[in-house]
């Protein structure tokens, strides 16, 4: 998501900020807890995903 997760490539840039991505993550996670939680999933697959951290002044990582 990081490197190519726009559609309009707003300011010349393809990939959403890192705290877009953060977002993104705790609201699936959150949504698929509560469901585990109701028992409609069996289990969370977010628990094993790893956000990347948030670089002080780097909003949108190189692409590796």
């Amino acid at each position: 998501m990081t490197e190519n997760g726009r559609s309009d490539s707003k300011g010349g840039k393809t990939g959403l900020s890192t705290t877009t991505v953060r977002s993104v993550h705790l609201i699936l996670r959150n949504a698929l807890e509560r469901a585990r939680k109701e028992k409609l999933i069996t289990a969370n697959p977010t628990e094993d995903c790893i956000p990347q951290n948030i670089e002080k002044g780097n909003e949108y990582p190189e692409a590796r």
